[in-house]
């Protein structure tokens, strides 16, 4: 009978010599497993973050991009805004010489008709 004991003791000591190395052996691979999980997420959490400050530095200089030309735009338009109104200026400036051309015809004409009309009072009386 203590052979049977004894024999089944080596049985289920050599049981859970195996069950504890079979475990032993799982639990490494399982760190193992968790330990190249974390190295990829230390991996990908790191791309993520240079991502980021690439993306936040992408934003940066399109937004100061984006002002330096609405700068230009603006100085663009405040030229062709002041060139309106130097070109409004000689507008007005050539409506007033010609208004003034104008009423200089004007009495050139009535000058002309009032000299035309004593030529002819003139011409009457000599007759």
């Amino acid at each position: 009978r203590t052979k049977d004991l004894t024999a089944e003791l080596e049985a289920v000591s050599e049981s859970f010599r195996t069950f504890h190395k079979d475990a032993s052996e799982k639990k490494n691979k399982l760190l193992g497993e968790m330990s190249d999980l974390k190295s990829e997420l230390i991996r990908v959490t790191s791309e993520l973050d240079s991502e980021k400050r690439r993306s936040a530095h992408e934003m940066l200089s399109y937004k100061q991009e984006s002002r330096n030309e609405l700068t230009d735009r603006d100085y663009k338009i405040n030229q062709l805004q002041n060139q309106i109104d130097s070109q409004k200026e000689v507008i007005s400036e050539l409506r007033d010489s010609l208004d003034s051309i104008s009423a200089r015809v004007g009495e050139f004409s009535r000058l002309q008709k009032s000299e035309f009309n004593l030529r002819m009072e003139l011409d009457s009386l000599k007759d």
